[in-house]
Order: structure tokens, then sequence, then C-alpha cells
């Protein structure tokens, strides 16, 4: 719980400092409103830093999406090697996203449309809600006799 309030304000932080320095109007614009806020600093080149933390944050964000979706399908096929499937599952990724979104553009469009809410709401949170409760259902009871 702390560390959710820690993320909460650290995010806040960022989004009111964004918010002062750049304004309203060109934040709705840009993509990446702290790389344009690091670019106003004078005199200081934070730049690398900035795109370090954004390709280590979306590097992880990425990984840690492709284990979950191997380890899920091994588990859902009955496979005991999962690392077989690694290759497949991020081609398969790979050429979904190519197909959702071709350019910077049409991601933009997309984000702003329906099209966003009608795939995040069912995988991101109904999905994982259903796997949470079913697992729940079938997880085994423990024996609470003493050995």
């Amino acid at each position: 719980m702390i560390a959710y309030t820690g993320v909460g304000v650290l995010s806040m932080i960022i989004v009111v400092r964004n918010l002062k320095v750049i304004g309203p109007v060109l934040i709705e614009n840009v993509s990446y409103a702290s790389h344009i806020a690091a670019q106003l600093i004078p005199g200081v080149s934070i730049d690398p830093l900035i795109d370090i933390n954004l390709l280590l944050g979306g590097g992880l964000k990425v990984a840690l999406f492709l284990y979950a979706a191997v380890k899920g399908t091994a588990e859902l096929f009955g496979i005991k090697d999962n690392k077989l499937l690694t290759c497949p599952i991020a081609v398969f990724i790979i050429a979904c996203s190519f197909w959702i979104v071709p350019n910077a553009l049409e991601l933009k469009r997309w984000n702003g449309s329906l099209g966003i809410i009608l795939l995040t709401i069912p995988f991101q949170v109904i999905l994982p809600m259903l796997m949470l409760i079913i697992s729940l259902i079938k997880r085994p009871k423990e024996n609470k006799s003493p050995c």
C-alpha cells in the first residue's frame, strides 16, 4: 500500500511539474511531456537520463507482459517448458501491434478513440479479475492437521 501511494505521489509531482513548465495546451499535443520539459531547462542536458528512463521503463513493461503471456499460455496448454513459446508469442505480439497501429500518428488517434477502451478494459481489468476469482475458488484446501 505504501508503494502504491509513493508511486501515485511521484506521478502526481511529475504531472504537476510538466503542467507548470509546458502548460496545458502543449501537454495535450505532445507525446512525451517530460522529455519536452527537460529540454526547456537552460544549461543542463538531462535528455539522456529521461531517454534511459523511458527505455528502461518501457522495456521492463514489455518484458513483464511477455513473460506473463508465455507463462499463462504454457500453463493453459499444459506445456512443461515455457521457453519454447517465448519466440512465437513475441512474434505474434509484434505482428498484432503493427496491425493495430502502423505508425505513431495512428497510435495517437487510436488512443483517443473507443478502440483503446474496448481492448484495455477486458484484457487489463475483467480477465485478470476472473482469473483471480477462479484461482481462489480452485485453490486446494490446506490440511490443518499437525504433523
